[in-house]
C-alpha cells in the first residue's frame, strides 16, 4: 500500500521536474536564436566530403560554388551530365585544387543510387555531409497529373531521400559523426495550388528529417546533426517567372542567397531554418489562427496564384530541383 500512495506521488513530481527541463530548453534555445551568427562556432569543412544532389543547376550549382571556397572534396550527382559537368568546370575554373567527383545518376532510381553510393564509398570515402537537394514539380492542377507524374515526383523529391540516408547514414552513425541537410519547402509547410504533389512529398522530407531526429536520439547517435532548409520561391528554373506580391515582406529568393544560408546553418548546426526570416512570424500562426485566414493570406501574398503566372508551357515541363 506504502509503495503505490510513493509511486502515486512520485507522478507530478515527475511531471513538474520534467516541465523545468521544458523551460530552461527554452531559455537555452531563445539565448541561443538571439546570439548573432558571427558571434558563434563555426564547423570547420575543409577537406570533409559533401555531396550534393541536383548539382547540375540553381540552387545545386550554387551550393557546389560557394562551398568550393571552403576547400572541400566534392561529390556532385545530377541526372543532366552535361549541366554537372558545368558545374565541375566552373569550380575548377574559379577554385583550383578543389577536388570534385562527379556521377550522372537519377536519384528516384534506388538501384542507381545504390550502385553509386558503393562507388563513392568505395574510391572517395565516407560522405561527411549529405546535401539532398534536387527535386521536381510539374506546376498542374491534381486532376491534370498523370500517373506517371505523380511517381515521378515521389520518387525524386522523397523517396530519393531515403535512397541516400540508407546508404550513407550507417557509416555516419559508426563514426557518430556527420550532417544530413534535406531542402524542403515552405510548400511543406502550407499547401498551395498547382503543386499537390510537390507540397506532398515536401510534407514528406520534414516528416522524415523529424522521425530520423527522434531515431537518432532513442539510439544515442549524438554527433549527426540534421538541418531541414524551408525556402520561399527561388528565382531558378523550377520557378522561373514565377509573380508574387508584397516582394517587400516575401521576395522571391535569389539561388545564391539561398545556398549562403544553408551553408551558414551547416557551419552552426542548425536543425531548421525558414527563409525568408518573415517566415518564422508568418508560418508561426498557423498553429494559432483558423485555417480559413490562413488560406486567405496565403491569396493575400500571391502565394496561391503564383504557379498561375508561369507560362502553361513552363508548367507542363518537370524541372530539376533549384
Amino acid at each position: 500500500m506504502c509503495f503505490c500512495r510513493w509511486s502515486t506521488l512520485c507522478v507530478p513530481f515527475r511531471f513538474i521536474s520534467q516541465c523545468v527541463v521544458v523551460v530552461c530548453l527554452l531559455i537555452h534555445y531563445t539565448i541561443k536564436w538571439i546570439v548573432p551568427d558571427c558571434c558563434r562556432r563555426r564547423k570547420r569543412l575543409t577537406d570533409r566530403i559533401i555531396l550534393i544532389t541536383g548539382s547540375g543547376n540553381g540552387l545545386g550549382r550554387s551550393l557546389a560554388l560557394r562551398l568550393a571556397r571552403l576547400k572541400p572534396i566534392l561529390v556532385l550527382w545530377d541526372v543532366d551530365e552535361s549541366a554537372n559537368l558545368e558545374t565541375s568546370r566552373l569550380i575548377a575554373e574559379s577554385h583550383a585544387g578543389v577536388v570534385v567527383h562527379t556521377y550522372t545518376i537519377d536519384i528516384g532510381d534506388r538501384t542507381a543510387v545504390e550502385s553509386a553510393a558503393n562507388d563513392v564509398l568505395g574510391i572517395v570515402g565516407s560522405v561527411d555531409i549529405l546535401v539532398n537537394n534536387a527535386g521536381t514539380a510539374h506546376g498542374k492542377y491534381l486532376t491534370e497529373l498523370l500517373p506517371g507524374d505523380i511517381e515521378h515526383s515521389f520518387q525524386t523529391n522523397l523517396l530519393s531521400h531515403f535512397w541516400t540516408c540508407q546508404a550513407f547514414l550507417p557509416d555516419m552513425i559508426t563514426a557518430n559523426a556527420g550532417h544530413i541537410v534535406a531542402i524542403a519547402s515552405v510548400a511543406g509547410i502550407v499547401g498551395t495550388s498547382h503543386l499537390t504533389d510537390y507540397s506532398a512529398t515536401k510534407f514528406g522530407i520534414i516528416g522524415f528529417m523529424e522521425s530520423l531526429d527522434i531515431e537518432l536520439h532513442n539510439r544515442n547517435v549524438s554527433g549527426i546533426n540534421l538541418t531541414t532548409v524551408c525556402p520561399y520561391y527561388l528565382n531558378t528554373a523550377l520557378f522561373k517567372g514565377i509573380k508574387t506580391n508584397y516582394h517587400c515582406l516575401l521576395p522571391i529568393l535569389d539561388a545564391d542567397y539561398v545556398a549562403e544560408r544553408v551553408i551558414n546553418a551547416i557551419q552552426l548546426n542548425k536543425d531548421f531554418i525558414y527563409l525568408p526570416r518573415m517566415l518564422y512570424f508568418l508560418l508561426g500562426l498557423k498553429g494559432v489562427l483558423p485555417f480559413p485566414i490562413i488560406r486567405y493570406m496565403g491569396f493575400m501574398f500571391g502565394a496561391h496564384t503564383a504557379m498561375l503566372s508561369l507560362d502553361s508551357a513552363e508548367r507542363q515541363v518537370p524541372l530539376r530541383r533549384e
